[in-house]
């Protein structure tokens, strides 16, 4: 082996062993601020404290971003709260990534799989039967392997549809019209569920609604989560200054269906993982939420999803119900000295 060989043979591993290092200081750094809050009993069921004529769409909800990826490898790890926990912090929105491996349906996330759907429906439907006056949301945008789609609405067909889900009977109103004026008390005790494809087997189903694609070009879409990937690889200071403000404008545009504002940011690099990303852009997007309090953008604000979801995060999203005045007035102090456990309601209020 001549002299030079050795040389580059040794940098290269010099070069790995620097990749490596940095990534284990950087995974410890940002696990170190985790959001540990523990839960009150109100949290569970804090729909039960919004007026029941109040829509979907005009309702500040928590949303999980890749739900189901806790336990997942530190680069595939968006969560690290299981999702009976998420439940409990007052998480009521679900991005579900669902993969065919073998006969078995798994969330997944890029190459990593993580934990049964059939057991993250069983946690759903658990959460319901104890808690009806709750309404949850679940998305399936993406799927992975031949035949998942037709496997996920068998498992659907099975688990929730004859009790657990809402449905649009109406032959006359189209789905999109029906999810915009859908009130929180037609759909208490239910999962409203969005799908990503133009599938007839799925479409075709009452329970089952078109949601959009990033760019927003599905047409007649009941849900929209749009997704630039450019503007999510970005610095936090620049999402939250020109990626939001974006989102929002191709929502109103639309002028229907409901909304998720994506309040996460995506490692570009696949080297520093989503925690780490969060570490840097928590405190940004907590501060964002409290600026919209008064703002005209308010009304706009419905499903806010983000990273490593919790108590405390989840609180700065629930205080907008507040400005937007979709309280029971009777119930008024108590959500407000529930949101008081997390952060300083009188402070975002102002």
């Amino acid at each position: 082996m001549s002299k030079s060989y050795k040389i580059r043979i040794s940098i290269g591993c010099a070069i790995i062993l620097v990749i490596l290092l940095t990534t284990l200081i950087m995974s410890t750094y940002a696990n170190s601020n985790p959001d540990n809050a523990e839960p009150v009993k109100a949290l569970s069921s804090w729909m039960s404290m919004i007026s029941s004529n109040t829509k979907i769409k005009n309702i500040a909800i928590p949303g999980s971003h890749d739900a189901g990826s806790y336990d997942m490898p530190w680069f595939a790890e968006t969560q690290d709260k299981n999702i009976t926990d998420q439940l409990s912090c007052g998480t009521r929105y679900f991005d579900l990534r669902v993969q065919k491996a073998g006969d078995d349906l798994v969330i997944y996330h890029g190459i990593s799989k993580g934990v049964s759907l059939e057991d993250v429906i069983d946690d759903f439907i658990k959460f319901l039967s104890a808690h009806k006056t709750e309404t949850l949301l679940l998305d399936f945008e993406h799927f992975k392997g031949e035949g998942a789609q037709e496997a996920v609405v068998e498992l659907l067909d099975e688990k929730l549809a004859s009790s657990y889900v809402v449905k649009n009977r109406s032959a006359s109103t189209s789905d999109k019209d029906y999810i915009s004026n859908l009130t929180l008390n037609s759909a208490r005790g239910k999962c409203i569920i969005f799908w990503g494809s133009d599938s007839n087997d799925a479409l075709d189903k009452q329970y089952i609604f078109k949601r959009n694609d990033d760019l927003g070009n599905r047409t007649n879409s009941s849900l929209h989560s749009f997704y630039i990937s450019k503007l999510n690889k970005g610095s936090s200071a620049n999402y939250i200054a020109n990626a939001l403000p974006t989102y929002i404008d191709m929502y109103n545009e639309k002028g229907y269906g409901l909304f998720v504002l994506q309040g996460q940011l995506t490692d570009g690099l696949y080297l520093r993982g989503p925690k780490f990303r969060e570490r840097t852009h928590n405190d940004n997007m907590n501060n964002y939420l409290v600026s919209l309090v008064g703002s005209e953008d308010l009304d706009s604000i419905n499903i806010v999803m983000r990273d490593y979801v919790g108590c405390t995060k989840n609180a700065y999203c629930l205080q907008l119900n507040i400005s937007k005045g979709n309280l029971i007035a009777s119930q008024q102090q108590d959500y407000v000295e529930m949101l008081a456990n997390y952060i300083d309601v009188t402070a975002t209020q102002k």
